[in-house]
This record gives C-alpha cells, sequence and structure tokens, in this order.
C-alpha cells in the first residue's frame, strides 16, 4: 500500500514538512510495511519558503530585515539558483505571528520587511 501526506501548515504549531513528518511517524508505527510520500503543500501563506524550498530543490536563505514594529527580525525566502527565481514569503517578515496580540494595530506597523526581503532576493541577481 502507498499512502500520500500531503498536509498544509497548522498555524502556530507545525510547519508542513513538520506536519508530514509527524503523520508519517503515526502511519509508519500503525502500519509498518507501508510505502509512505510526504508532498507538504502551502496555500501561500505561513510555511511557503519551506515549502518552496523542498519542492523545487532551492535553498532556504535568511537575512535580518525590519520587522512589523520596526524591531529586527530574521526572515527566510526560498531561492533556486539554477532557475534565477526566488519565492518570497510575506509573512517570515510582516507577518501576525511576529506580533504579540496587544500589539496588532494596523497604524503601527509596517511591511517594510517584505520590500527589505525582495531587494535581498534581487541582490542575488534572481530574474523571476
Amino acid at each position: 500500500m502507498k499512502i500520500v501526506l500531503a498536509p498544509n501548515a497548522l498555524k502556530g504549531c507545525l510547519t508542513a514538512t513538520q506536519a508530514a513528518e509527524a503523520m508519517a511517524r503515526g502511519v509508519a508505527r500503525a502500519c509498518p510495511n507501508t510505502e509512505i510520500a510526504r508532498v507538504p503543500v502551502a496555500d501561500g501563506g505561513d510555511g511557503l519558503a519551506d515549502v518552496l524550498v523542498n519542492a523545487l530543490n532551492g535553498e532556504a536563505r535568511t537575512v535580518t530585515v525590519t520587522g512589523p514594529r520596526g524591531d529586527p527580525v530574521p526572515a527566510t525566502f526560498c531561492h533556486v539558483p539554477a532557475r534565477r527565481l526566488a519565492a518570497i514569503e510575506m509573512a517570515t517578515a510582516s507577518g501576525l505571528a511576529l506580533l504579540p496580540r496587544d500589539r496588532l494595530d494596523p497604524m503601527l506597523t509596517t511591511t517594510l520587511g517584505t520590500g527589505e526581503l525582495i531587494t535581498a532576493a534581487l541582490d542575488l541577481g534572481i530574474s523571476h
């Protein structure tokens, strides 16, 4: 038997890759002779860069950018040098998960870090 595991991220808990691995461990315990295919997916939100790094044989590039409240935060994007491609995940630079609930004020937040992430990708010579 072959089972395909294709989870999305479990927001605030597990990335799609971590969820697929946890599911695979459970399936392997319950059905030891089963072939398991892990295919983490993303809907464009949290976890997109991680999924694309795995799907495209890319590299996770992490840079320090300006977070939503002006503090420096590490943000990651997918870089595929062979294709001169980058995929930017806005959530890693400007996402709600970077803010405590009592600081969710759109009048006091910025997406500058997302622009800095795009600039970092362009500095690598990407064209897509």
